[in-house]
């Protein structure tokens, strides 16, 4: 894997070295390490380091006010660093530029001098071959000369003589010439050169600017990174210092909610005795409020009998004033016939029956009256009690409803409570996973994570055996077909190049087994790779896939042969935990091995291959911690 940091991989690196490169005790360091040691689980009671943690946290938050001021400040410094350097580094840019200018204007001019004493070379190249010609000629002509003064009478030789002197004449006016060209040319090279010159002494002083310029810019570039560096420390001890104080927050968190679900919990009880008591109000309530139904019920049906009686009273009065009416007008008219017919017995007799029926009827009528006046009495009597009976209900029922409010209420602050109650129950649970991520993050704990397709695949292939036994067969195989000789077994490079072939072969041969990991294993494409996720298939390959059945069969000393092999139950449970889990058992998980071999009897391969394909099954294998 690599580094996540730095600084922890030059320390590592130097702590390799000081061990004089000793791989195994270095690797005991690191395996002693409180980061390689820690859990993947928090304990189950955080409760003592949860009160613990606040005088850390006040301590803590004390010191946050200066690691805040000192990240600031670094943050300002360099921030000022870097506004330096861009200061610094505008004012070289100019001068670098003029410098370039200028080394490109003595660059041209170099130019000029090369070509100009490149013609000045050839000119007097020119004149040294001129010069060889001329002098081979003069040299000619003093011969022909001499010779022509010898034999005056050759006038050959003469003519010849003449040739030559002339010829040497003409060469020595060109030699002339070509020394003048010569002449100037090197007049011309001086000119350049002088003009080089001017310029390098441009350059020279450009440069002279620039230098200090240069200088100054990487002293502010030497700063900027102190500057640099000290920001990156005193953020990095901040961000540190920050997730220090939340952990330490999420840790004292763990009291302060507990303390709240045991008051809200002590709060719903209290509630919940509060309803029952409200609810046996409204069921004690029910009798007195069935009382009052009934008393308004007997006064409405008294009162409707009273009404009853008095319409009856009114009617028979009123029948009965109808008849003293009508025996009034009959009497009234016989009187006044007997006054027309003063001794008619007859209608005296009538008369004396008449008024001895009116004085019957009459005294009906106050019967009938007085009647009328009790039935007025008793519906007086009804209303009133039925007002009582009716106004005694409406009391009833309006206590009837506040003990029904009351009793809503009190269920109201019952689910109030009970809500806050899962909210603080959720609070706890949130609190809980960010803490763990916390201490996670801070490598107090490790993380819990499934092992990959492919690593789980490799993984069952180590605990079984199979890598192993692959890699046998391929070691054989090359040595059979290509074996190192005892020079080359001395060769470090050869004998790691034979391991790389090694391992490549074996994987050639293995690799074919991936498919069906990655595809009951592993996520689908595109999907995240890095959670778990369990289905029907992964339960019915690990249980029932052939492969693995196969590979946890006793087989060439493999961890279900050594646990065949085992003479204690005890040591076979070693090599079970040892050789899948890489620990040694609990004595819980003795006795359970123990206790399973021994049901088995004579059946011990066959248990021990069960054992084996139950601690690969288990969720201990599947994941990383």
């Amino acid at each position: 894997n690599p580094p996540s940091n730095l600084e922890l991989l030059q320390l590592a690196g130097q702590r390799f070295a000081a061990t004089n490169f000793d791989m195994r005790n270095f690797l005991r360091e690191l395996a002693l390490t409180r980061v390689y040691q820690r859990a993947w689980d928090a304990p189950a009671d955080l409760m003592p380091q949860s009160v613990a943690a606040t005088d850390l946290l006040a301590a803590a938050q004390n010191e946050t006010a200066a690691i805040e001021q000192a990240a600031t400040q670094a943050d300002a410094n360099l921030s000022a660093a870097l506004s330096q350097f861009y200061e610094a580094e505008a004012q070289l840019v100019p001068a670098v530029k003029e410098l370039q200018d200028a080394r490109t204007k003595y660059a041209d001019q170099s130019k000029k001098v090369a070509e100009a004493l490149a013609a000045v070379q050839k000119a007097e190249g020119d004149v040294s071959a001129k010069q060889a010609i001329v002098t081979s000629v003069a040299e000619a002509s003093g011969k022909a000369k001499v010779a022509a003064e010898k034999l005056p009478e050759d006038k050959e030789l003469a003519a010849a003589a003449a040739t030559f002197a002339q010829r040497a004449t003409q060469l020595a006016a060109e030699l002339e010439q070509l020394q003048a060209a010569v002449n100037e040319k090197k007049t011309a090279h001086t000119t350049t050169v002088e003009a080089q010159n001017a310029i390098k002494g441009e350059v020279e002083a450009v440069l002279a600017k620039v230098k200090p310029l240069r200088d100054a810019l990487q002293q502010k570039d030497a700063a900027l990174v102190t500057a640099r560096q000290a920001s990156i420390q005193t953020n990095t001890k901040l961000n540190s210092h920050q997730q220090r104080v939340e952990a330490l927050q999420q840790l004292v968190n763990v009291k302060v909610i507990r303390d709240q679900i045991a008051a809200q919990q002590q709060t719903i009880q209290t509630e919940r005795q509060a309803l029952a008591l409200a609810q046996t109000n409204v069921t004690d309530y029910a009798a007195t409020v069935t009382t009052a139904q009934n008393n308004q019920t007997t006064a409405q049906q008294a009162m409707q009998t009273a009404a009853a009686q008095l319409t009856v009273a009114e009617t028979q009065h009123a029948e009965q004033l109808k008849k003293v009416q009508t025996l009034t007008v009959a009497l009234t008219s016989t009187e006044a016939a007997q006054q027309q017919l003063p001794g008619d017995e007859l209608i005296g007799e009538a008369i004396a029956k008449l008024k001895e029926r009116s004085t019957t009827l009459n005294e009906t009528l106050g019967q009938r009256a007085t009647e009328v006046e009790q039935a007025k009495s008793q519906v007086t009597e009804s209303e009133k009690q039925l007002a009582a009976a009716t106004t005694a209900m409406q009391q009833v029922l309006q206590e009837r409803d506040n003990r029904v409010k009351a009793q809503q209420d009190a269920q109201t602050r019952v689910d109030g409570a009970v809500g806050q109650l899962a909210t603080l129950e959720s609070n706890e649970t949130q609190n809980h996973e960010a803490l763990l991520k916390s201490l996670s993050r801070r490598a107090v704990l490790s993380d819990l994570q499934p092992l990959t397709a492919e690593q789980m695949c490799w993984s069952i292939f180590e605990v079984t055996g199979v890598y192993d036994r692959y890699r046998a067969g391929e070691i054989a195989e090359l040595d059979k077909a290509s074996p190192l000789s005892e020079e080359a077994k001395q060769d470090p490079n050869q004998v790691l190049a034979r391991e790389r072939e090694i391992e490549r072969r074996t994987y050639e041969k293995l690799k074919g087994n991936l498919g069906v990991f990655i595809t009951t294993f592993a996520a689908g494409a595109g999907q995240p790779q890095d959670e778990f996720f369990a289905t029907v298939d992964q339960a019915l390959f690990t249980a029932n896939g052939g492969p693995i059945q196969s590979w946890v069969a006793p087989a060439a000393g493999n961890v279900t042969e050594r646990i065949v092999k085992a003479e204690a139950p005890e040591l076979a449970a070693e090599e079970l935990y040892l050789g899948v889990f890489s620990r040694m058992p609990t004595p819980e998980e003795t006795q359970d091995v123990a206790a399973y071999l021994a049901s088995r009897g004579d059946q011990k391969p066959a248990a021990a291959q069960e054992l084996v394909w139950s601690l690969i099954s288990s969720a201990e294998f599947r994941f990383k911690h």
